[in-house]
């Protein structure tokens, strides 16, 4: 038995009409709905204070790698089309898209974060030259 795909379509919607309505009703036995305990695997790619911490202080010790400091500077510079040249070295050296495009993130995250600060010194500079 074959249903056409117009009368499959409405079968579908009154089934899903009926079972809100249903709900709507407050029909069946009521009962109280439990918390659900957060499964490990919800928490998977969160990232915890402990390795935040350690990774920041790694990073603090050891610096870039060199392709890491290549991509600032392809960044930095311009030229044409600066992020997609960057991804595309990330990507070599990386092996798969997502890494890469995480990546050439994180390294505009990082040439902001230097900009800011710069700008937050030549700041306090001006304010300490007009005191």
């Amino acid at each position: 038995m074959d249903i056409e795909p117009r009368v499959r379509i409405k079968v579908i919607i009154l089934f899903a009409f009926v079972f809100k309505l249903r709900e709507a009703f407050k029909k069946g036995f009521i009962v109280t709905k439990r918390a659900k305990k957060a499964l490990p695997s919800r928490k998977k790619a969160q990232l915890g204070e402990r390795v935040k911490l350690i990774r920041s202080v790694i990073r603090e010790v050891a610096g870039y790698a060199p392709y890491e400091k290549r991509m600032m500077e392809i960044l930095k510079g311009g030229g044409n089309n600066p992020s997609k040249r960057a991804w595309r070295l990330a990507k070599k050296r990386l092996g798969t898209h997502v890494r890469a495009k995480r990546k050439v993130v994180e390294m505009g995250d990082v040439i902001a974060s230097t900009k800011k600060a710069e700008a937050a010194v030549k700041a306090a500079a001006a304010a300490a030259k007009k005191a």
